[in-house]
């Protein structure tokens, strides 16, 4: 048997020709070591590796297992068991993904190692969701590297993306790059398990195995469609190669020649030419604070796209009713090619002069501010509108609120309360949760160019832990700052092998330079 690793580096080396048919996929899933890449990918993820409802746990396979399993795959007989399904409410109010069986999510981490080869080199730049080395923070540094100038934002929300698919139409995009109907034949399979209910089979009628997974890599096999939509329209709605000068700029740096011209002929020395010295120097400062290109240059439009998951963005360069196509073309796309219904609801157009909302990020572009660079010619060319990133207040307010962290005086000023059912916890296991609570909403947000507004949560957070470990020892916080505080920061000791150690208190966030 071929070594698996090698088996999907030949599967990736063809990936990026969209003409190429894979064939004889299936027999890969007749090598024991494809299942034994799959299990070590998989151990050590302890929400995946739960325990299904068929009882069987990571713990329990084993390499006699792995060998039944292949006769099965061999003769067709396998059949994924149906998913368990949770009732533990998301916050959106939809319940938990189940959870599949050990064996089935081995089947299934072999198929997505298949699929990923096939078509990660295929996917387009624009696609974050899901993939190797693209996260939500590389969705956000695309529109911050690529959006600068915009003036219009169209954002869409398809939703729980993986309940939306339409299994038939994403069967026919396996198909354009698989001729191995036993391989389609065993993705049919999962996208038909159904789910387990109160002990009872039902049937799924559409979508993505959600909490599978094979979901993520299937749901971008089926958005990869509006993706490459994207770009070819992109091509046909890009216009000119650069926008023209305005006139008002063009204007002021004539005023600059004439005023040069004038000091060469009076001479630099004299008079006069100090006089013309001074007008051009009032005319430079001017010009610097002029965007030199015609903003509502009607020759020159551009287009930028980016998406994670089910969410995606546009940025355009061009007047209100480009976007308003926009907006409709992509909606109709969606409705005839993927058979998707995008309401109104879930799709806004924006000025750029506004901040927008996506991926939890504010985003708008910076009016007032320009960015000269000299050219050879003596002209300064300013780049003008760059986007800017922000975490909104009420996101931040929201978590405070949510971890009961906070609360309100008569006068309305905000403080820190008590957490009565962390007193259980020793000094560390306190400290470290605040740290984790801290860190994982700054990790998020730290390319906000206001990141620096969460020192107010970490405040709200500190004055929280204190009360804490003040209701803890039944004391005051005075009493607990003195205890614990060393140079101005709270601390907590702790021993290990090594001897004493401290943890200190994440008291100060700033902004991440992007």
């Amino acid at each position: 048997m071929r070594n698996p690793r090698v088996v999907l580096a030949s599967l990736a080396w063809k990936s990026s020709s969209e003409n190429y048919k894979y064939d004889r996929l299936y027999r890969n899933l007749y090598n024991p070591e494809f299942f034994c890449l799959a299990y070590q990918h998989l151990y050590g993820k302890p929400v995946e590796m739960m325990e299904g409802i068929n009882n069987d746990t990571a713990d329990g396979m084993s390499l006699e297992k792995i060998d039944n399993l292949i006769e099965r795959l061999k003769d067709q007989s396998y059949q994924p068991a149906p998913i368990g399904k949770a009732d533990l409410p998301k916050r959106d109010g939809s319940n938990r993904p189940g959870i599949p069986s050990v064996e089935d999510q081995l089947v299934q981490e072999a198929v997505r190692m298949i699929q990923e080869s096939i078509y990660e080199g295929k996917f387009e730049d624009t696609s974050h969701g899901f993939r190797p080395n693209k996260s939500c923070h590389t969705a956000i540094m695309q529109i911050q590297q690529r959006f600068s100038g915009v003036r219009w934002f169209v954002t869409g929300n398809i939703g729980n993306l993986f309940d939306k698919i339409d299994r038939h139409i994403l069967i026919s995009l396996l198909r354009k790059s698989i001729e191995d109907e036993k391989f389609i034949n065993l993705i049919w399979k999962f996208l038909k398990a159904g789910y387990m209910k109160d002990w009872k089979w039902r049937k799924d009628h559409s979508g993505a195995p959600e909490g599978s997974i094979i979901g993520p890599i299937l749901s971008n096999i089926y958005f990869h469609e509006l993706d490459k939509y994207m770009k070819e329209y992109k091509v046909n709605f890009d216009k000119g190669k650069k926008r023209g000068h305005s006139n008002e700029y063009v204007n002021a740096a004539a005023r600059i020649r004439h005023y040069q011209d004038k000091i060469s002929a009076a001479g630099k020395e004299t008079e006069k030419g100090m006089e013309y010295l001074q007008k051009l120097k009032r005319r430079e400062t001017k010009l610097a604070n002029i965007p030199s290109k015609d903003q509502m240059d009607k020759n020159f439009r551009r287009l930028f796209y980016t998406r994670y998951a089910g969410d995606f963005i546009v940025g355009i360069i061009g007047a209100k009713e480009d976007a308003e196509k926009i907006n409709e073309d992509v909606t109709l796309f969606l409705k005839t090619k993927l058979n998707l219904q995008l309401s109104q609801e879930n799709i806004n157009i924006i000025h750029s002069a506004k901040k927008t909302r996506f991926l939890s990020y504010d985003i708008t572009t910076e009016r007032g501010k320009n960015y000269s660079l000299q050219r050879s010619d003596g002209l300064k060319s300013v780049h003008h509108m760059p986007i800017r990133l922000y975490v909104p207040h009420e996101h931040w307010e929201g978590k405070l609120r949510e971890l009961d962290v906070l609360d309100t005086t008569k006068e309305g000023q905000w403080k820190g309360k008590a957490r009565p059912r962390m007193q259980q916890y020793d000094d560390l296991e306190i400290l470290l949760k605040y740290n984790s609570e801290i860190r994982r909403l700054y990790d998020y947000f730290r390319l906000a160019h206001n990141a620096n507004v969460l020192n107010k949560f970490c405040n709200i957070m500190e004055q929280s832990m204190l009360k804490t470990f003040a209701s803890k020892y039944r004391t005051s916080v005075s009493e607990i700052w003195g205890r614990y505080s060393k140079d101005g920061r709270f601390r907590v000791r702790y021993k290990t092998k090594k001897g004493e150690e401290f943890a200190y208190f994440i008291d100060k966030v700033k902004r991440q330079n992007g």
